[in-house]
């Protein structure tokens, strides 16, 4: 009892920190690489030509490229461009750039679930950091600005991070983060990795840190 220490019911103190500017770069970083050019990444034509197929029509299960099968394409990141595709072009966005509209939204849930999950883990003003080094990493670029279904894995492990970290505080919330997690990686990177990421939620309860009621 000597020890103990109660905690403190003040409320942190207000820093001259301004969020706001970390939204705005973070939308100025995603949102110019997308727009007035044409395919550019090598995979890129492979890509459109497959949503194109699902949006005239083709299997939406499986992508098909002039009516072959390639399972090396998320399906998720498909469904993603294509409906982007039949809202956005051709009056608001040509048709390669409402496609990467994909690429975006998944790239963006990615840093906020991942901002979240830094938040959760290492404490205050620690989220902003996780997405600022995420921005500044050059592996981001072609997920975020091309027509890539890498972008959707990313967000899955975002939200799988999201959930862990949210585990042993918000129950529910965590099982939907994991659970939505681990279908979209499913969809977007096969089922061996899923299980992969499945097998590391069990493992985490031998450690003591994860022995709680709750997880």
């Amino acid at each position: 009892m000597l020890t103990y220490t109660p905690p403190d019911p003040r409320r942190p103190q207000k820093t001259h920190e301004k969020p706001w500017l970390l939204l705005l770069m973070a939308f100025a970083w995603l949102w110019p690489g997308v727009f007035s050019h044409d395919l550019w990444n090598p995979a890129e034509p492979s890509l459109f030509t497959a949503s194109e197929s699902m949006k005239n029509g083709g299997s939406l299960l499986v992508a098909q490229i002039f009516g072959q099968p390639d399972f090396t394409i998320s399906p998720a990141f498909l469904w993603a461009a294509t409906a982007f595709q039949t809202l956005f072009s051709p009056w608001a966005a040509d048709a390669y750039d409402a496609a990467r509209f994909a690429g975006v939204v998944f790239t963006a849930v990615g840093l906020t679930a991942c901002g979240f999950a830094g938040f959760n883990f290492l404490g205050r003003h620690h989220g902003r950091s996780v997405v600022l080094i995420l921005i500044g990493s050059i592996g981001l670029l072609p997920i975020a600005h091309f027509l890539n279904p890498i972008s959707a894995a990313f967000a899955a492990f975002g939200l799988i991070l999201c959930g862990f970290s949210l585990a042993r505080r918000r129950v529910i919330i965590a099982i939907l983060l994991l659970c939505g997690g681990w279908v979209l990686l499913s969809l977007s990177s096969g089922y061996l990795l899923t299980a992969a990421m499945m097998f590391l939620a069990l493992a985490l309860s031998f450690h003591s840190t994860w022995q709680s009621k709750r997880y």
